[in-house]
């Protein structure tokens, strides 16, 4: 099977693919950092609650170190 490319990383798109067109040719989370992350650090969770970077520090019960 041949998967879409994301247009940000350039890697295939496995999961989510039914979106694929929502997400402006993206992965979900290539998508979040693009257009919904503007203004934070990769590393610093957003204001999103569905932050990537909020549910992985959640989950490894990491704590943000700001500069």
């Amino acid at each position: 099977m041949e998967y879409p490319i994301c247009l940000r990383c350039k890697s295939p798109v496995r999961v989510n693919q039914d979106r694929y067109e929502v997400f402006e040719k993206m992965h979900w989370t290539c998508f979040h950092y693009e257009f919904e992350h503007e203004g934070f650090d990769p590393d610093e969770p957003c204001a999103d609650p569905g932050c990537p970077t909020l549910a992985l520090m959640e989950k490894y019960n990491i704590s943000p170190v700001l500069n």
